[in-house]
C-alpha cells in the first residue's frame, strides 16, 4: 500500500501547469498522513523532492511550485538526500538556460531559498559528467549564480577536469558570472588540468559574431583589470599538467620535418610534412594541452610522429607510472614514459604515451574524439578500437577488434589469438590464430565467418542477431567476458573444467 501510495506521491509533486498550487500542496500531505514515504527514491535515486524543485528546462516545463515543496520540506523531506549521482535537490533546482524568461531565474532563487532556510547546503556537486560544483553551473542565470554564491557556493573548487569555477565560466563566455566570481576572490592565476588560466582560454575563445567578440572582449578586460595572467609556471604532479617549453618543441618540430621531407624525397611520395610546423605555430600550456586537439580530425599518417616529437623534447625514457583499478579517461592524457594499468582502461579523449602501455585487463577506445598514440608497445588481455589507433611497437592480446567509423589500427606487428577488422581497417603485420580482415569478416556475415568463430569461441559469447535472426558472435558479450577475465576461447574453457 504505502509502494502505491509513494507512486502517488511522486506524480503530485511534479510542476504542473496551471493547476492549483493550494490544492497540491493539500494533496502532498494527504499522501503522506496516508502513508506515502517522503524519501522513497524512483529509478534515478531521486526523491519527492527532488523532482518537486526541479527547475524548467523547455518552454513546456511549468514552474516548481513554491506550496507543494514547502509541504514537502514540512513534513519531513530531507534537504540533503541524494539521487543516484550524488546529487542533492538543490542542484536539481538550478534553472541552467540563462535565455529564457527571467521568471525561470526569479523562481529557482526563490525554490533554493526555501531550501537553505530548512537546512540545504549549497556547497555539493552538480548534474554534470566532469563533477565540479554549484558554482561550476556557469550556464545559470546571473541572479541565480549569485545566490549560489552568497550561499556557500565554493569559488575555489576543481571538477574532474581541473576547472574551477572562473575556468568554467570564461569558457562559457559569460561575463557576467566571471565578474561575480572575480568579485568574491576568486583565484585568476588558478590552471586547470591543462596548465591553461582563466584568461588562457578567454585569449582562445571564439569571435566568429559579434555576440561572441562582445563576450569575449568584456571577459579579457574584467581578468586583465583584476590582474589575471594568461600563463604562469605550475610545479609538476603526478597526473597533473606536465609543462611544455614551446621553443623547444618547434626547434624539434623543425628537424623532424626536415628528416620526414629527406624521407618523401627519397622515396618519391609527396611532401607534406609541414603540417608539423604547422602544428606546433600556437602556444600551448601543457603537453595535455598540445595533445587535447587530437580528436579533431587529425590525419592518421601524422599520428605516429606526435609521441616522437614529445619524446625528444623531453629527453631520456621517462618515467614508469602505474594507475590501479578500472580507469577511465574522458579529459586529454599525456604520460612520458611507460604506462602500466592494473585494470582496464577506457580511453574518450586524446591519449599519448611516449613509453610502451600494459593493460591488465581491456584497453578500449570510444570513437572519433579518443585518439591514441603510443610510442613503444601496448600489451592487453583484449583491445577494442573504434578510433584512431596508433602503436609504433608491436600489440600483444588474445583479441584484437577494430569496429566501424572508417578508422585505422596501426602498429608493427600484431600477435593475438583473435583479430578482426569490423568496418575498421588494420596497417600491421597481423600473427593470429584467427584473423577476418575487412573483406573476410563483412560485419559478421561473411562466408563461413561464424563457424570459424564458433569452433575458436565459447557459446557464451553468441547470441541471435536481432535483425537476421541467426546466431552470431556478440562483440559486447566477448568483451564482457574478457573485462571479467573469464574464458573465452574453447581450448581454455575446456582446460579449466578438466
Amino acid at each position: 500500500m504505502s509502494e502505491v501510495m509513494s507512486k502517488s506521491l511522486f506524480a503530485a509533486v511534479a510542476p504542473d501547469r496551471g493547476g492549483d498550487p493550494a490544492e497540491g500542496a493539500a494533496l502532498v500531505r494527504s499522501l503522506i498522513a496516508d502513508g506515502a514515504d517522503v524519501s522513497a527514491h524512483d529509478e534515478q535515486g531521486a526523491t519527492p523532492l527532488h523532482r518537486a524543485v526541479k527547475a524548467p528546462y523547455s518552454a513546456d516545463d511549468p514552474l516548481p511550485s513554491l506550496e507543494v515543496i514547502r509541504a514537502l520540506l514540512e513534513c519531513g523531506a530531507d534537504v540533503h538526500a541524494v539521487d543516484n549521482h550524488g546529487v542533492t535537490p538543490a542542484a536539481w533546482a538550478v534553472a541552467l538556460n540563462d535565455s529564457e524568461p527571467a521568471a525561470w531565474a526569479k523562481r529557482s532563487v526563490e525554490v533554493l531559498a526555501l531550501l537553505v532556510e530548512h537546512g540545504a547546503r549549497l556547497d555539493g556537486k552538480i548534474r554534470s559528467a566532469t563533477g565540479g560544483s554549484l558554482a561550476h553551473e556557469s550556464c545559470a542565470a546571473v541572479p541565480v549564480y549569485a545566490f549560489l554564491l552568497d550561499h556557500g557556493a565554493p569559488t575555489d573548487a576543481v571538477d574532474d577536469r581541473g576547472d574551477t569555477p572562473l575556468h568554467a565560466t570564461v569558457g562559457s563566455a559569460r561575463p557576467g558570472l566571471v565578474k561575480l566570481l572575480l568579485e568574491r576572490g576568486a583565484d585568476a592565476a588558478a590552471v586547470n588540468g591543462l596548465g591553461r588560466t582563466p584568461l588562457g582560454i578567454a585569449l582562445r575563445l571564439p569571435d566568429y559574431s559579434e555576440k561572441q567578440r562582445q563576450a569575449r572582449s568584456e571577459i579579457v578586460a574584467l581578468l586583465e583589470a583584476a590582474g589575471a595572467p594568461a600563463h604562469v609556471r605550475y610545479p609538476v604532479v603526478e597526473g597533473g599538467p606536465l609543462p611544455i617549453d614551446m621553443e623547444a618543441l618547434r626547434q624539434a618540430a623543425g628537424v623532424m620535418q626536415a628528416e620526414l621531407a629527406e624521407v618523401c624525397e627519397a622515396a618519391g611520395i609527396p611532401d607534406d610534412s609541414g603540417w608539423l610546423t604547422r602544428r606546433v605555430e600556437p602556444d600551448f600550456d601543457s603537453y595535455q594541452d598540445f595533445v587535447a586537439g587530437l580528436g579533431y580530425g587529425c590525419d592518421p599518417d601524422h599520428l605516429p610522429h606526435l609521441p616522437e616529437l614529445c619524446a625528444r623534447v623531453l629527453g631520456g625514457t621517462g618515467a614508469t607510472r602505474t594507475l590501479v583499478g578500472d580507469q577511465s579517461v574522458d579529459t586529454p592524457f599525456f604520460h612520458h614514459g611507460d604506462l602500466v594499468v592494473k585494470g582496464g582502461l577506457d580511453v574518450v579523449a586524446p591519449f599519448v604515451v611516449t613509453g610502451s602501455l600494459a593493460v591488465e585487463d581491456v584497453l578500449a577506445d570510444g570513437g572519433p574524439d579518443s585518439v591514441v598514440a603510443i610510442r613503444g608497445g601496448v600489451t592487453a588481455r583484449g583491445v577494442f578500437t573504434d578510433g584512431e589507433m596508433s602503436v609504433d611497437g608491436d600489440i600483444e592480446a588474445d583479441v584484437v577488434y577494430g569496429y566501424y567509423n572508417d578508422n585505422t589500427l596501426q602498429a608493427g606487428t600484431i600477435r593475438a589469438r583473435l583479430v578482426i577488422e569490423d568496418e575498421h581497417a588494420t596497417i600491421a603485420t597481423v600473427e593470429a590464430d584467427l584473423h577476418f580482415d575487412l573483406d573476410d569478416f563483412q560485419q559478421g556475415h561473411g562466408d563461413g565467418v561464424q563457424e570459424q568463430l564458433r569452433e575458436l569461441l565459447v557459446d557464451e559469447v553468441f547470441a541471435v542477431d536481432e535483425d537476421g535472426g541467426r546466431e552470431m558472435m556478440d562483440r559486447g558479450l566477448l568483451f564482457a567476458r574478457l573485462r571479467e577475465g573469464l574464458p573465452v576461447f574453447r581450448a581454455d574453457s575446456q582446460a579449466e573444467a578438466h
